[in-house]
């Protein structure tokens, strides 16, 4: 189904089938590659096809090689000769209410739009670092175990966003998350809220 902005996947993990149509200008050396981009949702597997094209499968729980150490999208680089009218099969599943928005953009301009996310992702991740430096700081200076627990908040917040952006996966130490599926992202939240708990118990 389309919610008017993107295909919305079933909840229940049956693949999603649909059809992208779209047109590109003749080749121009001068510019950079077309590529198709979908936005880093939470799907199982992501499959993309063509007559003569058919790239490997991606999926958000076991990122490949190609997508680098903190991948912000799923894109696929288009043949170079294309030109024209051009069809694209879409297969795609989830255990997760999402919704894939798919974009055809220059090699160049999906570069920019991964940078700008990147950097905001890695600003929070540096935040929460922080605070946890500082929890830790006065946990060792004060002997106070309130600061425990909030070192245990930042932590598992720090976790909650590693899993939901898919980096995690992409590290070695965390990508055995990865088998656990949406399932991994639910504990995670729990851990969240149950640290989050102690923090309000000790500081109220």
């Amino acid at each position: 189904s389309v919610d008017g902005a993107g295909v919305v996947l079933p909840r229940d993990g049956r693949p999603a089938h649909f059809r992208l149509h779209f047109s590109l200008p003749a080749p121009d050396p001068a510019l950079t590659q077309w590529q198709l981009r979908f936005h880093r949702v939470e799907v199982d597997e992501l499959r993309s096809s063509a007559p003569g094209w058919q790239p490997e499968p991606q999926s958000f729980f076991r990122p490949g090689s190609e997508d680098g150490l903190l991948p912000m999208s799923f894109q696929q680089g288009l043949p170079v000769e294309w030109s024209g009218a051009q069809t694209i099969d879409v297969v795609a599943s989830s255990e997760l209410l999402r919704t894939l928005r798919p974009q055809v953009v220059r090699l160049a301009q999906g570069h920019e739009q991964d940078k700008r996310n990147l950097a905001i992702a890695v600003t929070l991740y540096a935040s929460v670092l922080v605070l946890a430096v500082v929890a830790m700081s006065l946990l060792l200076g004060a002997r106070e175990l309130s600061f425990l627990s909030f070192l245990a908040f930042m932590a598992a917040s720090l976790l909650q966003m590693l899993l939901a952006n898919g980096h995690a996966y992409a590290l070695p130490a965390l990508a055995w998350r990865g088998a656990l599926g949406a399932q991994g992202l639910n504990l995670s939240m729990l851990l969240v809220c149950a640290s989050g708990i102690s923090v309000a118990r000790d500081y109220a």
